[in-house]
C-alpha cells in the first residue's frame, strides 16, 4: 500500500533516489515590512532621509545607487569595480554601469553590470515594467541591478525567480544598510553628511561611454 516512489526507493536503493524526489518550486519571497523597515527603526529613518534628500532631484540618485550595488557585492566576497553613470535623458532602463570579476589568470572573467536605480516613494511598490526593462538591455553573460528606495511586491519577485532573470534586487531596506555602512566607513557623522558628499561627485562620474566599455579596463 506505500507510494509507488517508496517502492521504487525500496527496490532499487539510493541509484534512484534522485529520480523519485519531489520537486516543489520554491520562492525566497521577501515580505514589504522586512524591505523598507518598520517605521520606528533607525533603518527606516536612514531610508527616509534617502528618498527626502534625492526626491527634488531623482536623477541623481543614480551616484548612491551604483555605491550601493558596489557596497552589497563586496560584502559577498566577489570583486566588484564601479563604473559610471549614464546622462539623465530616456535610457531605457540604464543609469549606471559596474562590473563584476571571477576567478583569476587564466580563468579570469568580466561581467558587466547594468544597474537601474528608482527614487520612489517609500511605501508604494516598484513597478515590474522597470526591472523588465532593465532585463531587455542585458546581453549574454551580462547582469542586472536595481536599486530603490521602494520595495517589490510578490507577484514581483515571483516573475524575477520564474523568469529566471538574472538581476540583483536591492530594496529600501538593504540601501539603508549599505548607505549607513558607506557613511560609517568614509568618516562621516551622518547621513546627511554623507550624501551631501556622493552627490557633490555626481558630474564626475556621468558618462556616454558603452557599457561593454568597462570590460576593457
Amino acid at each position: 500500500m506505500a507510494p509507488k516512489a517508496w517502492l521504487a526507493w525500496v527496490k532499487y536503493g539510493s541509484a534512484e533516489i534522485e529520480k523519485l524526489k519531489r520537486r516543489v518550486a520554491r520562492y525566497r519571497i521577501v515580505p514589504k515590512r522586512d524591505q523598507v523597515a518598520p517605521a520606528d527603526s533607525d533603518k527606516r529613518k536612514v531610508l527616509q532621509k534617502i528618498y527626502d534628500f534625492y526626491e527634488p532631484k531623482r536623477h541623481r540618485f543614480e551616484a548612491l545607487a551604483s555605491m550601493a550595488c558596489e557596497s552589497m557585492v563586496k560584502e559577498t566576497g566577489a570583486h566588484y569595480q564601479r563604473g559610471w553613470l549614464t546622462r539623465g535623458t530616456g535610457d531605457g532602463g540604464l543609469d549606471f554601469v559596474g562590473r563584476i570579476d571571477i576567478g583569476d589568470g587564466l580563468s579570469r572573467t568580466k561581467l558587466v553590470v547594468l544597474g537601474q536605480a528608482k527614487c520612489e516613494k517609500i511605501d508604494a511598490p516598484t513597478g515590474g515594467v522597470h526591472i523588465a526593462r532593465t532585463v531587455a538591455r542585458l546581453r549574454r553573460g551580462w547582469l542586472g541591478a536595481y536599486v530603490t528606495t521602494s520595495f517589490f511586491s510578490d507577484a514581483v519577485q515571483r516573475e524575477v525567480y520564474e523568469d529566471q532573470y538574472p538581476v540583483v534586487l536591492l530594496n529600501g531596506a538593504a540601501l539603508a544598510a549599505e548607505t549607513t555602512r558607506l557613511q560609517l566607513a568614509s568618516g562621516f557623522q551622518d547621513v546627511d553628511q554623507f550624501l551631501h558628499h556622493v552627490d557633490a561627485g555626481y558630474e564626475d562620474q556621468v558618462s556616454s561611454r558603452k557599457p561593454e566599455e568597462i570590460l576593457w579596463e
